[in-house]
């Protein structure tokens, strides 16, 4: 559901209004829905049971958080709720103010707790901040499949080097162009340039401290590099590296093609 606003100097802007469903405790109680009815850009949907709950999330797609009593004997409605329908936030108001139901609520899938003597101060803000959190998830969750996706349809492997630590994370694919699984090769730096063929490792390295040390833009280099079945195979390797504030590399990361 969508509002609109009016700007001081001129026109309008559309402002979303959350959509929270409110599972209270029974017919005669509208604890949450008075609470929250009255809060700007704020639209209530109030159910009284479960199965009202989980039809209305069923019916309609912008229920943005659920709001719902909880107590130590039915801690499972949430996971019922989020079972359902995990991309809903979901705050609990709680009379029982006891560590047990915390943990049971959290466990069930809960955003989080609201006692119900701090409800008019601190529910409005949750169910806020709830939504807010969920919605950054999945942004960050969508971020990271868009780049495995590219990373796939490249083919190139990739690599990770903690230079502090001298450990490097090999991904699946970089093993696997040289003939090793998974859990194959351990994390060290060795396991890299001891397998480069003696012509090229000079100059491999040699273009790495150049650009390690700030006199090259970026990290490239092409060398063969011994496969698993004893044979060398032509590489690429590209990288950049993370500098503190004062300039130093402390990690370096890149591909190999």
């Amino acid at each position: 559901m969508e509002e609109s606003s009016v700007h001081p100097g001129g026109g309008t802007s559309v402002v979303k209004r959350l959509q929270v469903l409110a599972l209270e405790r029974c017919d005669r109680d509208d604890g949450i829905t008075s609470r929250l009815s009255g809060a700007p850009r704020i639209h209530v949907v109030r159910v009284v049971t479960i199965l009202d709950a989980l039809r209305r999330l069923e019916t309609s797609a912008e229920i943005d958080a659920v709001v719902a009593y909880v107590d130590l004997d039915c801690t499972e409605r949430i996971e019922k709720l989020q079972s359902g329908y995990p991309q809903v936030p979901i705050v609990v108001v709680a009379a029982d103010g006891s560590d047990e139901l915390v943990t049971r609520a959290m466990g069930h899938g809960a955003q989080d707790v609201v006692w119900e003597v701090d409800i008019d101060g601190a529910l409005l803000r949750s169910v806020q901040y709830a939504v807010e959190r969920v919605k950054a998830t999945r942004s960050l969750r969508e971020r990271e499949e868009r780049y495995a996706l590219a990373v796939r349809g490249a083919n190139d492997g990739l690599w990770d080097w903690h230079l502090d630590h001298d450990r490097i994370h090999f991904s699946e694919r970089w093993k696997g162009m040289l003939g090793f699984a998974a859990i194959e090769l351990d994390a060290s730096s060795d396991a890299w340039f001891g397998r480069v063929h003696a012509d090229d490792l000079e100059e491999m390295k040699r273009r790495l401290v150049e650009h390690l040390e700030g006199r090259q833009d970026g990290f490239e280099a092409e060398y063969r590099i011994l496969h698993r079945d004893g044979d060398y195979r032509w590489m690429l390797a590209r990288g950049l590296a993370v500098r503190n504030e004062r300039g130093r590399a402390y990690r370096i990361a890149g591909s190999q093609t």
